[in-house]
């Protein structure tokens, strides 16, 4: 018996990996009882590389245990028949496979083969996880309801490229999506050796909590090209969520015209079960002249919110400083410095100004 396996290597941590025995009969008569045994050989380097190891005939059909035994039909002098196997390795240790065909001869002899395969393994994706503020702007601490931006980076390893087919979250019971849907923007990108992708989604913690929790899970669902589906889940950061009695959002258009009236507006949450003074100074600017209460203190109902709308008149075009927004509050609820970065995380800097368009002027006609 003549045996040769082929496979595209090499394969992927967690990933189905097709094998194919090419089996020749080499006899002069008819060979029958055929059956092919794949065992996985023990490792000095692992030694429960077994039982970190699936297969399968057909990933359809469910796993199989070790060794592999799977029937070949009887074979004619001279025929070749490949004979299919699947293999997921769930470590980074090299498998060493021995793989023997045992036979009946024409002659009714009992006949064993038997070859080795080495198949290297690789990882396929790695995830990096990182956290932004809604202005792109990253973060080391996340406070309760006010959301934030989750970046997972995947970068392929693979040497043959990947397919993500989609991602998708299994979140925590604290943590919920700032949008209705999630929506994977990897879908059906193909990933080669060296490029990367990021997904990014607007959380919200509903709740502080001293106690470093797990976020979830993200999980990516990928394939090779023409291969079987994986599914990788990665554990998302562990975190500690503080509490702000304050929340602060900023209605901002995305930009705006030179002379023309822009409109903002900033709301106030008072996330406390008291009533809260606050006191609130806009800051004058050269780039914008602006209509609105310079200065104000209003009291915030127990767990309520309060708008406070602006015009404002750009002056200059560019990319322009807003004018700085300054809040006091009892410094037993929040301390000055609390509230900078409060301020500093929620509201952008800058706003775009458009130039005025130039108008142009239609000459009159010279008289004949």
């Amino acid at each position: 018996m003549d045996i040769k396996v082929r496979h595209e290597g090499p394969a992927l941590q967690s990933s189905w990996h097709r094998l194919s025995a090419c089996l020749t009969n080499p006899e002069p008569g008819r060979i029958s009882q055929i059956l092919l045994h794949v065992t996985i050989r023990s490792s000095l380097e692992d030694p429960s590389v077994e039982q970190k190891t699936d297969m399968c005939e057909t990933v359809a059909g469910g796993l199989m245990s070790l060794p592999l035994s799977l029937p070949v039909e009887d074979m004619e002098p001279g025929v070749t028949v490949e004979k299919h196997f699947y293999m997921k390795p769930h470590s980074l240790t090299s498998r060493h496979l021995n793989i023997f065909v045992t036979y009946t001869s024409s002659k009714g002899e009992h006949c064993t083969q038997a070859v080795t395969e080495t198949v290297e393994v690789s990882k396929a994706l790695e995830v990096k996880f990182a956290f932004v503020s809604t202005h792109c702007e990253p973060v080391t601490r996340l406070y309760a309801r006010e959301p934030f931006l989750l970046t997972p980076q995947i970068d392929c390893l693979s040497p043959s490229p990947l397919i993500i087919q989609r991602t998708e979250l299994q979140l925590a019971s604290e943590v919920v999506l700032q949008q209705t849907t999630y929506q994977c923007q990897l879908a059906g990108a193909t990933l080669r050796e060296g490029e990367g992708g990021t997904c990014i989604t607007c959380l919200v913690v509903k709740q502080s909590s001293e106690q470093p929790f797990s976020l979830g899970n993200f999980v990516i669902h990928w394939n090779r090209e023409g291969g079987e589906v994986s599914t990788l889940v990665v554990a998302m950061p562990t975190v500690t969520v503080e509490n702000c009695p304050l929340q602060l959002e900023m209605c901002v258009p995305a930009h705006g015209w030179v002379r023309t009236p822009l409109s903002i507006a900033y709301l106030v949450h008072n996330h406390t079960d008291s009533l809260l003074p606050v006191g609130l100074n806009m800051e004058p600017s050269e780039a914008f002249m602006f209509s609105g209460h310079k200065q104000m203190r209003v009291s915030l109902l127990p767990q309520s919110n309060q708008k406070f709308e602006y015009n404002l008149y750009p002056l200059l075009s560019g990319l322009v400083a807003l004018p700085q927004l300054k809040l006091s509050i009892p410094s037993d609820v929040a301390t000055p410095q609390l509230v900078t970065e409060l301020i500093d995380r929620a509201i952008p800097s800058h706003v775009y100004i458009m130039p005025q368009a130039k108008s142009r002027t239609t000459a009159a006609p010279t008289p004949a």
